[in-house]
């Protein structure tokens, strides 16, 4: 299972995964540029330009310890590639996936 996100949708998504009692998945990629939003310290000026989520804080990242049950892949998805069910990151780095999942939420834009 590849997710596309670390928006508020694809971290809930992750923790629904990961923390159900009666499947097991071994096998779980995010794609995402910074990764898990809590990986970053707290940042007043970023939370400002970038907004705060309102279903997850800084500790609630750190608690969830989803790193531990996940791989993470560091870049932006340019592509999919359907017929051979792959996403490529950045250009370059190949993806497979089984299922894919988008949740990309949202980006800064100028007003």
């Amino acid at each position: 299972i590849v997710v596309v996100g670390a928006s508020n949708v694809g971290i809930a998504f992750l923790e629904t995964l990961v923390y159900c009692p009666h499947l097991r998945f071994n096998n779980i990629t995010l794609i995402s540029p910074h990764g898990i939003p809590g990986d970053l310290p707290p940042n007043e000026l970023r939370e400002m330009v970038l907004g705060q989520s309102y279903c997850y804080n800084h500790g609630d990242y750190a608690k969830l310890t989803l790193r531990t049950w996940i791989n993470i892949v560091y870049g932006k998805m340019t592509a999919i590639n359907r017929s051979k069910k792959q996403v490529i990151v950045n250009g370059g780095e190949i993806v497979p996936y089984d299922h894919l999942v988008l949740c990309t939420g949202m980006q800064y834009y100028a007003p």
